[in-house]
């Protein structure tokens, strides 16, 4: 089996990559390496299950890719499906091929922590109505999806949107607003797959451990105050303090949020003359 290094990939990759089934069928005829693997050993269907339909991903499978083939941190292709929100694609490959929605790979992330980190809240949506705990935990970080989802403050295109939707779904299907994890979930990159594991969990021999957050402090330093409302109308604790530096929510948005966000935490009951 050939690894394909860096940029330099074939043109099945390329086809894959344009979601162009026609030339996908003329490369398969000429017997296009369906086996090759990027320097993550990521497949080829990797890359349809987060660009492509789920007619390219069912063609490539047909022509003998592997759809259990894991990825240098353990990753699966409904993962990358999940991430890229092809809810068609997880519902083909949940129906006909072996998945269990709980089913966690590198760091212990399951096809919903890809999806709550990347805000598809339709795909979110229909994980968590197959099943999904939303209250596993990453490993290292003890990150859960609500950590992420609380902390976005973009959409998928990159606009921003002061929307709960998620986060209330998450909330609903069971969520715990009150699970510390590292800051290390405040992280926020456009990377994906592979590339955005290496961001989120590869080790930083000089940073000091990361102190302990709440869900609540990630939504306060992502400004988005609808956010902010249904963590607190669930029970989270609006005097959470954070391990190391003891920061309350109220302290953080007087640091690094707005002002519309110190008003709104006083209004719902934050002390106004706690320290650190």
């Amino acid at each position: 089996m050939v690894e394909s290094p860096g940029l330099d990939r074939p043109p099945l990759w390329y086809a894959v990559r344009a979601d162009n089934l026609p030339a996908i069928k003329e490369l398969l005829a000429a017997s296009a390496d369906i086996q090759l693997r990027n320097k993550y050993r990521e497949t080829v269907l990797y890359e349809a299950a987060y660009h492509s339909s789920v007619a390219v991903v069912q063609a490539l499978v047909q022509a003998g890719a592997n759809l259990h083939a894991r990825s240098n941190s353990n990753c699966r292709v409904i993962y990358r499906a999940a991430e890229a929100g092809r809810v068609d694609t997880v519902q083909w490959i949940r129906k006909d091929h072996y998945f269990t929605p709980n089913m966690s790979g590198g760091h212990g992330w399951t096809p919903l922590h890809y999806t709550a980190y990347a805000d598809q809240t339709a795909m979110a949506k229909c994980l968590l109505e197959l099943g999904t705990d939303p209250t596993i935990r990453s490993k290292p970080g003890g990150r859960t999806t609500l950590h992420y989802a609380a902390c976005l403050e973009r959409t998928e295109t990159g606009e921003w949107k002061d929307d709960a939707t998620l986060v209330r779904d998450l909330i609903e299907y069971g969520a715990d607003v009150n699970l510390p994890a590292d800051a290390r979930c405040l992280s926020t990159s456009s990377e994906t797959g592979e590339r955005l594991h290496e961001l989120l969990f590869d080790p930083r021999p000089d940073e000091p451990s990361p102190e302990l957050v709440y869900p609540i402090h990630c939504s306060v330093l992502s400004r988005m105050q609808s956010k902010v409302e249904a963590l607190l109308e669930a029970g989270a604790d609006i005097h959470a303090r954070t391990s190391v530096h003891g920061s309350t929510p109220l302290l953080l948005a007087a640091q690094r949020s707005s002002p519309e966000m110190v008003r709104f935490l006083l209004r719902m009951g934050a002390d106004p003359v706690t320290r650190c």
